[in-house]
């Protein structure tokens, strides 16, 4: 399946050469983001980013020779990943305090206790988290963390 970002340019030539590229280089892309990207759902993310990017140079891998457009590809896909992981690092151990918003409790008196049960709730949530496949993360991430 070709992906959407491919379909949707415009010029004909271009998107056939993309197409063509796509196909004949899919498995040394996903493979390559892959062990960087252990996730399939981030790794597909990737792809669109690394595509996108390579649709950005479609003149410049047009010019170059098989190997060149094989290395080209091939440090497109890692950079690609790498930076999707490094913008996505989170500290493991962190204490979720940047979590704990009471400042909205703060002028009832009862702030300290519901610091204390906010920070209970954050932590079964941290336990709970691992245990879930990764489809129901990112399920959950994107309905609760990013909305």
């Amino acid at each position: 399946m070709i992906p959407y970002c491919i379909l949707v340019i415009e010029d004909d030539d271009d998107r056939a050469f993309m197409e063509d590229l796509f196909l004949q280089y899919k498995k040394l892309m996903y493979k390559e983001i892959n062990n960087i990207v252990k996730d399939p759902w981030n790794a597909e993310d990737v792809m669109q980013s690394a595509l996108i990017k390579l649709i950005d140079k479609i003149s410049l891998l047009r010019s170059q020779g098989r190997d060149q457009r094989v290395n080209y590809i091939i440090t497109t896909c890692k950079n690609t990943a790498l930076n999707y992981v490094r913008d996505n690092a989170r500290p493991n151990d962190s204490p979720y305090e940047d979590y704990l918003d009471v400042s909205d409790f703060a002028n009832d008196g009862h702030a300290i206790e519901m610091r204390l049960m906010k920070k209970e709730e954050l932590e079964r949530l941290a336990r709970a988290w691992p245990k879930l496949d990764a489809r129901s993360r990112h399920l959950l991430e994107g309905y609760y963390i990013l909305s």
